[in-house]
């Protein structure tokens, strides 16, 4: 039947785009990764989300895990340029950090309840050799203080620092 053999071709037809793209996608990916560096934003671990273990807190936040979202990384891998930085957010009020050796450069934010769990992945970072960026409300107060863990120190706000620091 003509009919039939017509959904048979267009479907395998389908199939063949779907993979195609799929495959143009993967390998231009794969390119990208060559000639792209690779940034990690970090939010760390805040204490005050311990605020939100008790029941009532639980019922107001409809039991959300963290209190603050770090909507200044949103923020700072917005003025990222694209083409030359892959951006990755990591958030380790939602899930863990990974400290590993896959990325050129980590920028870490932290907040003055914030600033010793940045300060202990600011130094493990180092440790394997990744240059890091701390900046925030606490790095901002006391540079001098997040210099001793840090490659550099953003003083003041993403939108101005971080462009001109990546280009450096």
């Amino acid at each position: 039947n003509g009919g039939s053999f017509r959904r048979i071709l267009l479907c395998r037809r389908a199939i063949f785009k779907r993979w195609l793209m799929r495959y143009n996608l993967a390998l231009c990916g794969a390119l990208r990764g060559l000639f792209v560096r690779r940034l990690r934003l970090i939010n760390p671990a805040n204490p005050l989300n311990g605020l939100v273990h008790s029941d009532i807190a639980r019922r107001v936040t409809f039991g959300r895990k963290a209190v603050f979202m770090p909507l200044g990384l949103m923020v700072a891998a917005g003025v990222v340029p694209r083409d030359e930085w892959a951006v990755e957010i990591v958030d380790e009020c939602t899930g863990p950090v990974p400290i590993r050796n896959d990325v050129d450069l980590v920028g870490i934010t932290a907040m003055t309840c914030q600033a010793s769990r940045a300060y202990q992945i600011a130094d493990a970072y180092r440790a394997l050799g990744v240059p890091v960026i701390l900046g925030g409300l606490h790095p901002s107060a006391l540079p001098d203080e997040a210099l001793r863990h840090a490659t550099a120190v953003a003083v003041g706000e993403a939108e101005g620092t971080l462009p001109a620091m990546l280009a450096d």
